[in-house]
């Protein structure tokens, strides 16, 4: 009988740290597609949160495995008669102020680009011109398409990928 509960206390402990093994380390991606009005952040291929424009209204979609829920954002709240009592605001001081921009500038630098295309066109030919060798030094620096085109087409394809582990170290780092 013991041995029975030990062995299922194991395969408990093995399935709960297999979770949290799985929550650390699955990529988390942030994409940006205009062609196909695409907002949205994704972890991996379990929750989707996405942004959307319908009928002028700004509506975020969510979605865990195969249940999904709207919400819109910009309708009104109703009014409940309360008054909402504002805090005073303490100003931090440099040094905290210091710390929490170091954390944020070492999160940003632990996302990697996983796809980045830019194409521009201004609608001015001259401007075009100008402004091509100065994006092809960009795309040679980032090593990702951003381009001048002169074909009337704008649209940016952007994905992001990190994961709670990175931004974990990145916090811990500082």
């Amino acid at each position: 009988m013991l041995l029975i509960s030990v062995t299922i206390l194991k395969v408990f402990s093995f399935i709960l740290l297999s979770l949290f093994l799985y929550v650390l380390f699955a990529p988390i991606y942030f994409e940006i597609d205009t062609r196909h009005n695409l907002y949205r952040i994704r972890f991996h291929n379990v929750i989707f949160l996405t942004l959307k424009l319908i009928n002028n209204e700004l509506m975020t979609e969510l979605k865990i495995l195969s249940w999904t829920k709207n919400y819109f954002l910009l309708q009104q709240k109703q009014y409940t008669g309360e008054k909402t009592v504002l805090k005073k605001y303490k100003s931090k001081s440099n040094k905290v102020i210091k710390r929490i921009t170091k954390n944020m500038m070492n999160v940003y630098h632990s996302f990697t680009i996983t796809q980045c295309q830019v194409s521009i066109d201004t609608g001015n030919m001259p401007l075009n011109g100008f402004l091509y060798p100065l994006f092809w030094l960009v795309s040679r620096y980032i090593k990702h398409p951003v381009q001048i085109n002169f074909k009337n087409e704008n649209y940016m394809c952007l994905q992001l990928k990190n994961n709670l582990a990175r931004i974990t170290w990145a916090f811990i780092t500082t």
